[in-house]
């Protein structure tokens, strides 16, 4: 049987995109829940993972980021996490801000934990870890919410004044206040 370099090239490209990195299942738009203020998010560039942020070696495993060594978030994760479910991020932790980002930028660094770690224990939040940086141009728009969680403003996000990555991550306080 003979094919012609046309069914050939179609054939290697079909296959070639058959093994780029995994998007299954990826949403158009999902949510990141946050304390920082849309003009530092701008500012930084975007959301840095905790290694870009703390300038150490980046851990890319996503078991890892879902369930770190001792239950704590590491220095080195190289996820940032989100989610695909707007109620969830309205939940998480009442912060004042929720991030709409735009999966298409990038969309092969999104991982489906659900689909990757399966019975992981925060399989309700619908997560979709970033792996590396958002970058600010990915992040359509903020919703600004009261002390009650309630949102009371929706803005466009602008442009950002540096390279995503580049913003420092302040970690927030360990339990016991140190």
């Amino acid at each position: 049987m003979l094919f012609s370099k046309t069914t050939i090239l179609s054939i290697a490209l079909f296959a070639a995109s058959a093994c780029a990195a995994p998007t299954s299942g990826v949403p158009d738009t999902v949510w990141r829940s946050e304390t920082k203020p849309p003009e530092q998010v701008e500012d930084d560039g975007g959301f840095a993972p905790r290694a870009s942020a703390n300038g150490v070696p980046p851990d890319n495993s996503l078991k890892n980021h879902v369930m770190p060594p001792g239950g704590q978030a590491q220095d080195n994760d190289n996820f940032v996490s989100t989610t695909a479910d707007k109620s969830v991020a309205d939940k998480f932790g009442k912060r004042p801000y929720n991030y709409e980002i735009d999966t298409s930028v990038e969309a092969n660094q999104y991982r489906n934990v659900n689909e990757e770690l399966p019975g992981n224990k925060f399989s309700k939040q619908q997560e979709f870890s970033k792996q590396g940086a958002i970058p600010a141009p990915a992040i359509n728009s903020v919703e600004i919410k009261d002390e009650k969680g309630k949102v009371v403003e929706k803005k466009p996000m602008g442009e950002p004044s540096q390279p995503a990555g580049t913003g420092v991550y302040k970690a927030p306080p360990k339990k016991g206040g140190k």
